[in-house]
């Protein structure tokens, strides 16, 4: 009876969620971890419409080199008002083996793509951090979702991302002649902004780029994403297989599958529609979750936090004073948003900063039960 009446409210929420302020729209329902790989790709044609609807609502930000531009492209091919007034290019060889299904209700003109050469920024593994960190600062206002990509390009043998010591999960010293943005400095800069959310990806791949370093790598971001509950959208997962599940490999190692490029050693998702309609799918599924929608136990390769137990905390977002953070202080929180106060948390003023803001919003969320 309690996860009916819970799954009632954050339902609620995510409707009521269209006509708040559109910068906490993103924030909604509260953050749970999130990987999107191969397998939850079939779960785009069960998202429901509301989810889309407040999904498309989302400001995001997502920076990659040219195979992001294969995947806008995906994006913009399901939002076509049907598959016939869609372009040849969004279903090659064919619109069925592409998966191609269009509507306009999966439009993503909120969802904007940035090439780093557009924005002017070095893309070397080293410093694609800093390149992002230098991007998104000056847009923090414009959007509420950020990510980027490493590149196929990155993930050589030689290129060093999945060194330990030395690569991205490893905590670097400064260094002022080769600085590396590793995990650490993005943490950093992720944690300066708790009203965002920013996501992880795993690389692209290419078909004969299948390493030893992209499969190191890209392990080890899929082992710190469930090891700290992060949002990551595992495109290297979905790249190596199949629509049928059928893994593809070259010399051991996952690489891109035939059925999304016709290229013999790059990887981009151009010339074959269905890689960068999967993906396009994959990312409706990711955004739809970010906007709360559960798709259920059991049915996505979500990692289940470990539970520890830990004194209960006096509850600092207890607005009506019954003893409880829940739905009703939520609601006292909204009905006093962007107002100036002085009456504290019995209005939604939980740091009792004097204003009813994001800040307050993020206080009953961590103490939501």
């Amino acid at each position: 009876m309690i996860r009916k009446v819970a799954g009632l409210f954050f339902w609620f929420l995510s409707l009521f969620s269209l006509f708040l302020p559109s910068d906490v729209r993103a924030q909604i329902n509260p953050r749970r971890p999130i990987i999107v790989g191969h397998n939850e790709i079939a779960l785009f044609d069960q998202i429901p419409d509301q989810y889309i609807t407040a999904a498309r609502n989302i400001r995001q930000m997502f920076i990659d080199q040219s195979v992001g531009v294969n995947i806008s492209e995906g994006l913009t091919c399901l939002s076509y008002p049907s598959v016939q007034a869609a372009p040849n290019a969004c279903k090659r060889p064919d619109p069925v083996t592409a998966g191609l299904v269009a509507d306009v209700k999966y439009s993503r003109e909120n969802w904007d793509y940035f090439h780093w050469d557009s924005l002017g920024l070095s893309y070397d593994w080293p410093g694609v951090g800093y390149a992002f960190i230098e991007a998104v600062t000056p847009r923090l206002s414009q959007y509420q979702v950020f990510s980027y990509q490493y590149s196929y390009l990155h993930v050589g043998d030689s290129d060093g991302i999945h060194l330990i010591p030395g690569g991205f999960f490893y905590n670097n010293p400064p260094d002022q002649v080769h600085p590396k943005a590793d995990i650490y400095d993005m943490e950093q800069f992720f944690s300066q902004h708790p009203d965002k959310t920013f996501i992880l990806w795993t690389s692209s791949l290419s078909r004969i780029i299948g390493t030893r370093a992209s499969y190191e790598f890209n392990n080890q971001m899929r082992e710190y994403a469930r090891s700290n509950n992060k949002i990551l959208f595992d495109v290297a997962d979905i790249e190596s297989h199949a629509p049928d599940g059928r893994e593809c490999t070259y010399n051991g190692y996952p690489a891109i599958c035939p059925e999304y490029t016709s290229e013999t050693q790059g990887g981009h998702l151009g010339s074959m529609s269905t890689g960068k309609i999967r993906i396009a799918k994959g990312m409706w599924v990711l955004m739809a979750q970010l906007a709360g929608w559960n798709p259920g136990s059991g049915t996505t390769s979500t990692p289940t936090p470990t539970r520890i137990n830990t004194p209960t905390p006096v509850p600092t977002a207890d607005a009506n004073g019954d003893g409880r953070i829940n739905g009703i202080d939520y609601m006292i929180w909204l009905n006093h948003y962007n107002q100036t106060t002085q009456s504290g948390p019995s209005v939604g003023d939980f740091n009792r900063s004097g204003r009813v803001d994001n800040q307050d919003y993020s206080v009953w969320l961590a103490g939501y039960r």
